[in-house]
């Protein structure tokens, strides 16, 4: 028996969420732009040593703690948008064109021309450090 497109979309994403059960507690929702609203990253505290955290890829962002400070940086590239990979814990890559970001976001090899967007992030009352899609 053939499945559709529609069928097979339907039946992954009931799966990734299925499987998912468990998982850390997050608001908003994936968007085809990563999420809908803000998404709730945990405490300072989650984030003990400097270095990259990617658990929040499919958010397409990456948590960044350099120098004791925690930076959102986007995981979208500004060149074409394709999602951008750790690199090493050195910084990221972009695996369509090859552009290159260091730990702040910063391009250090084109094709991108500008730098990885900082993500807006706010302290809930509870202490929780939240995550706002751009423009929120």
């Amino acid at each position: 028996m053939e499945m559709s497109r529609r069928a097979f979309v339907i039946m992954t994403a009931g799966t990734a969420a299925a499987a998912c059960t468990g998982c850390a507690t997050i608001t908003g929702t994936v968007s085809p732009s990563g999420y809908d609203g803000p998404v709730d990253i945990g405490t300072t505290a989650d984030y003990p040593h400097d270095g990259i955290y990617g658990q929040f890829s499919r958010h397409r962002f990456f948590v960044v703690r350099r120098e004791g400070q925690i930076t959102v940086l986007s995981a979208l590239c500004p060149h074409r948008r394709c999602t951008v990979r750790e690199d090493s814990g050195k910084g990221f890559v972009c695996p369509c064109h090859g552009a290159m970001f260091d730990l702040t976001g910063q391009v250090i090899r084109g094709p991108a021309d500008s730098n990885l967007p900082q993500l807006r992030v706010t302290e809930a009352a509870n202490g929780h450090l939240m995550v706002h899609p751009h423009g929120s």
